[in-house]
Formats: structure tokens, sequence, C-alpha cells
């Protein structure tokens, strides 16, 4: 299968997606070896007379890159489902934050306004 590489490529097998922008670059270097082979393999059809056996070896080498590519796009998927995740929970933890501190400020507020007007009436009933 080594045959569809080009020389300067990296083995498919080696390509590791850690993050989503290593999975969007191994995506578009799977997508350019699968070029390649399909290229390679037009040409080399006009050289050989084992059609058969070539055929046979390009699609399984377009198989296994098909798998990666799979696999690849699957592990991007995860990693924006977990970037979209991780900011649903930021976003729901500055409301929440929001909320809370509102809370206490109308709490604050209330207990000002009560003493004040406990004062008051305090004050007015001493007369």
């Amino acid at each position: 299968m080594d045959e569809f590489y080009p020389e300067n490529s990296v083995d498919v097998d080696s390509l590791v997606s850690t993050d989503a922008e290593s999975a969007e670059h191994n995506i578009i270097a799977i997508i350019g070896l699968i070029s390649h082979a399909q290229r390679y393999y037009k040409f080399a059809l006009s050289l050989t007379d084992d059609k058969p056996g070539l055929q046979e070896d390009f699609e399984e080498h377009l198989d296994l890159l098909n798998t990666r590519l799979r696999q690849h796009e699957e592990q991007l998927k995860q990693f924006e489902t977990t970037r979209t995740r991780s900011l649903e929970w930021l976003l729901t933890g500055i409301l929440l934050a929001t909320v809370v501190h509102w809370l206490i400020s109308g709490i604050y507020i209330m207990v000002l306004v009560s003493l004040g007007l406990g004062l008051g009436f305090w004050m007015w009933k001493s007369r």
C-alpha cells in the first residue's frame, strides 16, 4: 500500500487528533492523500498489465484512507461538541452568578430599606 503515498507525506496511521485544529489539519492531509492516490492510480493504470491487482491494492488503500478520514471527522465533531458544551456551561455559570448577585444586592437593599423604615418609625413613634 505504500506505493500510493507521496514520498514526502506522513503515514496516515501516525496522524493523531488532539484538538479541533489538529483534527482539521489531519482531515485536510488525508483528503490530499486520497487525491494523490487517485492521480497515482490513474497514472499507474496506464503503465501496468496487472490492472486487477493494482485496482485491488488501490481499493484497499482507499478504504483505509476513508476509514481514517471518518475517524478524524468523528473526533472533530467530538471536539466541537465539547467546546460548545464548555461554552454553554460558562454562559450558564455567568447567568447564575448574575442572578445570585442580583439576589444578594436586592436583599442588601431590602435590609437597608427595612432598617431605614424601622428607624424612621421608631423615631416617629418616640416623639
